[in-house]
């Protein structure tokens, strides 16, 4: 009989329940997203009357969908990760790959996004009234490029590690 410590007992619960709120996000996700694109002009009556309302460009929704897209894949990503660890899986082909496909999935998103603001955003001639909205927005879209650029040098840690690890084992 195989005994599992308690640490490790403690590890696969949190992994199942790692999964599982991956699991309600990734089918929150696409919810709340034609929430925001569809039925949200819907609820301007209970705004205050002095709130301004800007309306979304078509720009803007595939900005939004194109956003949102990257998300789905990255915890689908995630959560494939998760239950490979939790099966005992963690330094193989299979998980490095999904540790490089999040941060391919991010460096893409940030190069669609950047190509949707660039060619189709109608809104960039509000330049003169929204400098820091257009500044947080690009420092964000950085922070995406950065975290995916990390996470794919990782994954080629990672897959290094894994080589010598194999190396090692052939010359013992």
């Amino acid at each position: 009989m195989n005994n599992i410590s308690h640490s490790h007992k403690v590890q696969i619960n949190l992994c199942r329940a790692l999964e599982l709120s991956l699991i309600f996000f990734m089918l929150l996700l696409p919810l709340s997203c034609m929430y925001f694109i569809f039925l949200s002009d819907y609820n301007n009556e209970y705004l205050p009357l002095d709130v301004e309302v800007i309306e979304w460009t078509s720009a803007d929704n595939i900005y939004f969908i194109v956003d949102n897209l990257v998300i789905f894949f990255v915890l689908l990503q995630m959560y494939n990760f998760c239950r490979g660890v939790r099966q005992g899986e963690l330094f193989t082909s299979k998980r490095i790959k999904n540790v490089k496909y999040i941060g391919i999935t991010l460096i893409i998103g940030y190069i669609i996004n950047l190509f949707i603001r660039f060619f189709f955003d109608s809104s960039m001639d509000a330049w003169d009234s929204s400098y820091i909205l257009m500044l947080i927005d690009e420092l964000y879209s950085l922070q995406q490029l950065l975290l995916g650029g990390g996470i794919l040098s990782l994954s080629y840690i990672f897959e290094k590690g894994s080589e010598l690890k194999e190396e090692n084992e052939l010359v013992i």
